[in-house]
């Protein structure tokens, strides 16, 4: 009596051939579309006016996750509040004169 454990797998279930990976893509290849400092100057200006991840999305023609990639990956946060700021105090500025 052996303590090692023998599987028995039906040969049915076993694979006789493993795909071969090197016969194409899976999915096809996406189109770059990187990121300009004018395209994040402008999703800055809307994000501090409060438009939307969504509407920025859709002026902007990319994707939802796109907008909120880059200002995450970007740390953009600080700047976005720096330019709300700014811009209510534009606003009170001109409301006291």
């Amino acid at each position: 009596m052996s303590l090692v454990f023998t599987p028995k797998i039906p040969k049915n279930l076993i694979p006789v051939k493993t795909p071969d990976k090197a016969k194409g893509r899976r999915w096809p290849e996406l189109k770059r579309n990187p990121w300009s400092q004018t395209d994040t100057n402008v999703l800055i200006g809307l994000r501090a006016v409060g438009v939307s991840y969504k509407d920025c999305a859709t002026i902007l023609k990319r994707s939802h996750a796109t907008c909120v990639g880059v200002i995450a990956n970007g740390d953009l946060y600080a700047m976005i509040n720096a330019k709300r700021k700014l811009l209510i105090d534009e606003v009170l500025a001109t409301q006291r004169i």
